[in-house]
């Protein structure tokens, strides 16, 4: 899969709760005018009553996307999208959020890619967003 037509998102609720998601968009594809979206060529139907994967089975992705567990509870949302090497740059992310390293510190003004995290803590939310380099 290439993870450069990848975007990530990410969020966090006031109960704790966590989810991160990344989805493609591609040029290429089947145009359907009447509902004004491009489908995947190799996408795969939905079927009425019959689901795609069983509920909690990991699946494939084009970007690697992360939950973060701290003193077990969930307390990071963590994906990187835009580059083919994301993987590296996630582990990157993931080792300086586990070492309570400023994440986020540096910035890359003329990026390809973006790293983004959402965090909370007992007050507030946060989202962090930074460019990343091929």
């Amino acid at each position: 899969l290439d993870g450069r037509c990848v975007h990530v998102v990410a969020a966090c609720d006031v109960r704790r709760g966590f989810c991160i998601a990344c989805y493609e968009v591609h040029e290429d594809g089947v145009s359907i005018d009447a509902l004004d979206l491009r489908a995947p060529t190799l996408g795969e139907p939905l079927r009425k009553g019959t689901p795609r994967a069983k509920p909690g089975t990991p699946l494939a992705a084009a970007t690697p996307i992360l939950l973060v567990e701290v003193g077990g509870v969930v307390a990071w949302s963590l994906g990187v999208s835009g580059v083919s090497a994301a993987h590296k740059q996630l582990d990157e992310l993931a080792r300086r959020v586990l070492s309570h390293e400023a994440p986020f510190a540096r910035q890359v003004a003329d990026g390809v890619g973006v790293m983004l995290g959402v965090t909370q803590d007992d007050r507030v939310a946060r989202a962090f967003r930074s460019l990343v380099l091929e």
